[in-house]
């Protein structure tokens, strides 16, 4: 009986040891994803920045040279 039980815990610690790994595998990737997120979306933002600017340049150009072509006109 007491060999039974101690194969029983026994088994029961490499279950909770492999439950733990497991658990510290799957944080891990979650981190992972989480700072994978966080870059493309920080990327992605940064895009939008950068193209709004362009877009603004553009129609500051494009005012700017409408003004000039009906004053000299």
């Amino acid at each position: 009986a007491d060999e039974y039980r101690m194969n029983g815990y026994s088994e029961i610690e490499r279950e909770k040891a492999n439950l733990i790994n497991a658990t510290s595998i799957s944080l891990e990737q979650l981190e992972k994803s989480k700072n994978e997120t966080l870059y493309f979306e920080k990327q992605r933002a940064m895009n939008q920045v950068r193209q709004r600017v362009f877009q603004q340049a553009v129609q500051g150009a494009l005012g700017k040279k409408s003004f000039v072509w009906y004053t000299v006109c």
